[in-house]
């Protein structure tokens, strides 16, 4: 489950074409996640666990119907991790979904649902070891120049907070 928040919180940055019908105020809602970020992460791999801390970088483009966010990070131990993640809007279902994958070979998928000021990326990672994970991760919507957001992990039968994260828009 090592540092997956950062993943989990990143794909939660969605966008779509309105040739895609979906309601054209989430598509306000998510349009100012375009650019690059700067990123102060804290998180913890298991409830109760060792806290750490890292930095990175995120930068988000809408490519067609899709949008691509790209990211970097040290984890904790000192080594580089990247991460690509694809969002966009599945007018069949009428929900935003994502998928990505870590440089260390882990996945995730995700549903995508707005609630009032706020959007809510609620997904399962895959970690290379093959375990799997619930996680969700809570973001503002519009994001200002910052924001902050968290991320949550089920396990035995409850939720915990899993990380949060600071974003200062660079450009």
């Amino acid at each position: 489950m090592k540092h997956m928040l950062v993943a989990t919180g990143v794909l939660g940055f969605v966008s779509a074409a309105a040739s895609s019908a979906p309601a054209q105020e989430d598509l306000e809602k998510v349009a100012g996640w375009n650019g690059e970020w700067s990123l102060e992460l804290w998180g913890r791999d298991s409830k109760g666990g060792e806290e750490w801390t890292t930095k990175g970088v995120g930068e988000q483009h809408q490519i067609g119907d899709f949008c691509v966010w790209n990211g970097k990070w040290t984890a904790p131990d000192g080594k580089g991790m990247s991460y690509v993640g694809i969002t966009g809007y599945d007018p069949a279902k009428k929900e935003y979904f994502g998928v990505g994958c870590r440089s260390d070979g882990s996945r995730e998928t995700s549903v995508i649902t707005f609630r009032d000021k706020s959007m809510i990326v609620d997904g399962t990672n895959t970690m290379a070891t093959g375990e799997t994970v619930r996680v969700r991760c809570t973001w503002p919507v519009p994001p200002k120049d910052e924001y902050e957001g968290k991320c949550e992990t089920f396990t035995d039968g409850e939720w915990w907070v899993s990380g949060t994260e600071k974003g200062i828009r660079v450009k």
